[in-house]
């Protein structure tokens, strides 16, 4: 039997990021990753300015700067009209010390946080990679857990592990979940989005972007997203188009012709090199985030739309107030309150950010868009810009730095 003060179920980006955390505040743990450590399914490719303000503290923004895209503007592109919007980030400079966002795969801090996890100091981490979580026991004092483990590289050998709290953070698919009796409650949107990157675009196009641009027509959107290897399209085929748009690539070279026509030639669409895939989401949400001695954490207790990584930015300030609260308590009841804390607040942010912002998202909307009644009167559009973007930013979240 294998002993931790902690255990994450989970090695992704949430689950690594609260074991990095933990071990700062001085918390042994151990991490459970059913696949590779060199495997990473993780669609989100934005770090939020929220986010980056808390890795910054910990020592983690500076190498995924130095990776990435900075973004410092937003533009929407009416194509039917040709007219563009901008919103700058400085409108929230005095709010945060990273007013920018960063386009960068988040990959890239899933390997920062292996590499820091592996350096010698501090207490001990164990990662344990091919191993899949198969019974989960609960004290009934809700005081421990146990765990027992598979190998998921074949044969019968089993791992048993014990400890006094569990990290819930092994994605939308969670076994763990579901043997805790949550529910996940929600939706399943039948569209799936296209992701489309592409080596370079033609000038024409480029000289109309920004690092982010959310293009829209009648009766469809369409993001752009400036990467470090590239660029990355967005696309929503709709219900009607999905069988097409899902056979090859040939739909969504057909609609960017349509699309740029006025600016590009078709001829280039077709010859140009284009590497698609897609997903499907959905918006889902558990009741609660704590059942004894379990804490549920990121894609394992939320899901929703992709766009802006606010799902993804959302679990990895909730992983860091969940380690934070872990390590608070200098007493088992002090602890315990401090969860408390930590379950009914992120999940009320779940219920009142996260889903709502998401949805607005998912009906074709920007940070850009909307206006506030209160807001009327001179210096409102700078008002207004300011709020929007920090709600999108995830800002009004944490504490400001």
């Amino acid at each position: 039997m294998l002993n931790s003060s902690v255990l994450v179920v989970g090695g992704g980006p949430v689950g690594l990021l609260t074991a990095f955390r933990l071990r700062q505040c001085g918390l042994a743990c151990t991490v459970v990753e059913q696949h590779s450590w060199a495997r990473n399914r993780s669609r989100a490719s934005t770090f939020q300015p929220a986010v980056l303000d808390r890795l910054a503290g910990l020592g983690l923004t500076a190498p995924l700067v130095a990776a990435g895209v900075r973004v410092d503007r937003i533009r929407s592109w009416d194509l039917r009209t040709g007219i563009h919007q901008e919103l700058d980030y400085a409108v929230i400079a005095a709010q945060t010390l990273h007013p920018f966002r960063l386009h960068l795969e988040q990959a890239a801090l899933r390997r920062l946080l292996l590499q820091r996890l592996a350096a010698p100091g501090g207490p001990p981490v164990a990662l344990l990679e091919h191993h899949r979580a198969e019974v989960l026991e609960l004290n009934e004092a809700g005081e421990g857990v146990r765990l027992r483990l598979r190998t998921a590289t074949g044969g019968d050998r089993r791992v048993q592990l014990a400890g006094r709290w569990l990290v819930v953070a092994d994605g939308a698919r969670s076994s763990l979940r579901q043997q805790l009796g949550l529910d996940f409650a929600g939706v399943d949107l039948p569209e799936p989005v296209l992701r489309l990157t592409l080596p370079a675009l033609p000038e024409a196009i480029t000289q109309r972007l920004a690092g982010v641009t959310y293009l829209q027509t009648v009766a469809r959107s369409l993001s752009v997203l400036r990467m470090p290897e590239g660029w990355r399209l967005i696309l929503r085929p709709l219900v009607h188009e999905c069988q097409r748009a899902l056979a090859d690539d040939s739909w969504a070279r057909a609609v960017l012709s349509e699309l740029f026509a006025s600016l590009v030639e078709p001829a280039w669409w077709q010859a140009t090199p284009l590497h698609i895939d897609h997903y499907y989401v959905a918006q889902r949400c558990v009741p609660e985030r704590q059942v004894g001695a379990a804490l549920v954490v990121g894609d394992a207790a939320h899901v929703t739309n992709t766009r802006g990584g606010l799902n993804m930015n959302f679990g990895l300030l909730e992983a860091l107030a969940l380690a934070e609260a872990l390590a608070s308590g200098s007493s088992a009841g002090s602890t315990n309150q401090a969860l408390a804390r930590w379950a009914l607040q992120w999940q009320g942010h779940t219920l009142d950010a996260l889903l709502p912002r998401t949805s607005r998202l998912l009906a074709g909307g920007t940070p850009l868009d909307g206006r506030s009644p209160q807001l009327a009167g001179e210096g409102s559009d700078q008002l207004e810009s300011g709020l929007r973007l920090r709600q999108a930013s995830l800002l009004d979240l944490i504490a400001p730095p």
